[in-house]
């Protein structure tokens, strides 16, 4: 049981942060037709009409850098990482002691 609950949460879980990833990068993308265009080029350019292997990745620097930021942009938690408030503080009218944890709504940053 081990072994098959370990081999699940290794498959939802990479499934997820790629098609999670795959969403966002179809969503800035879609921001930035010029981008789109670019990397088309590109693409063009560099592969042609056949198959890309991973040996066009050097050649491809605008592939990769599209790829790293969109993993930058990209959120695949709603949630980040928690952080501790180091000193009482007042923040738009509320008020955190010092030493309360502190987690942010990624998503609701974004809107």
């Amino acid at each position: 049981i081990d072994l098959y609950t370990t081999l699940m949460d290794l498959f939802v879980g990479g499934t997820e942060t790629v098609s999670t990833t795959l969403v966002w990068a179809f969503f800035l993308l879609g921001q930035h037709p010029e981008a789109q265009e670019k990397l088309a080029n590109e693409i063009r350019k560099v592969v042609g009409n056949r198959e890309v292997t991973l040996s066009d990745k050097l050649s491809l620097p605008y592939v990769e850098a599209t790829i790293l930021e969109i993993m930058r942009m990209s959120h695949i938690a709603p949630f980040g990482t928690p952080h501790a408030v180091t000193e009482d503080l007042v923040f738009k009218g509320f008020f955190f002691p010092r030493n309360t944890i502190v987690v942010s709504n990624i998503y609701w940053s974004l809107t």
